[in-house]
């Protein structure tokens, strides 16, 4: 399997929320996901938060998925990570730690300056896994990290993280339940 690095504060953020997992999961394969403008607005100078697009056949679950990665965009352009929280389980840590640590940077007057946005570029189901998961390939552009009020922005690389993510039916609606890095 291709290992893929990126050093940025969200790999940092992925590799703490997951335990050092690099399954053997086949590399996604790539799916035409160009970004389109997001609904929401950004209280923040950084770019306009971007959605991904998915096909309309794609399944419920890996809906989820691509709004998951969605939210993480919009709480790291504003610091509101109610949205994100409520898109995962209680019982999911890597999903904890996502939002905790970004909560945390806006708390100490910190936030993300330029591109900080992830962009999918494979999106691909893990099969025979119940319930569903998926492997995720995300790019990132360079960036610049604040971490708190009056400190000198940290700049960030571009990189690609790949994260397993899997997804259970809550009521009407499908949450995250587990998030791994597998970079």
């Amino acid at each position: 399997m291709r290992r893929f690095v990126g050093a940025t504060a969200l790999l940092a953020l992925f590799s703490a929320a997951a335990s050092g997992c690099t399954g053997g999961s086949p590399e996604p394969t790539p799916v035409d996901d160009g970004p389109t403008e997001s609904t929401s607005a950004s209280a923040s100078p950084s770019p306009t938060p971007t959605r991904t697009s998915s096909p309309a056949s794609e399944s419920p679950q890996a809906r989820a998925v691509r709004r998951y990665v969605d939210l993480i965009n919009q709480a790291q352009g504003t610091g509101d990570v109610s949205a994100l929280r409520s898109a995962s389980s209680e019982e999911c840590q890597g999903c904890k730690t996502i939002a905790d640590s970004i909560a945390q940077i806006y708390a100490r007057g910190g936030s993300y300056k330029g591109n900080h946005q992830l962009q999918i570029s494979a999106l691909e189901p893990v099969t025979d896994t119940k319930p569903p998961a998926f492997t995720v390939l995300l790019n990132t552009k360079p960036y610049e990290l604040v971490p708190s009020s009056g400190a000198k922005p940290t700049p960030r690389n571009d990189g690609k993280i790949v994260l397993r993510i899997t997804v259970a039916s809550q009521g009407e609606r499908w949450v995250v339940t587990e998030l791994r890095n597998e970079s």
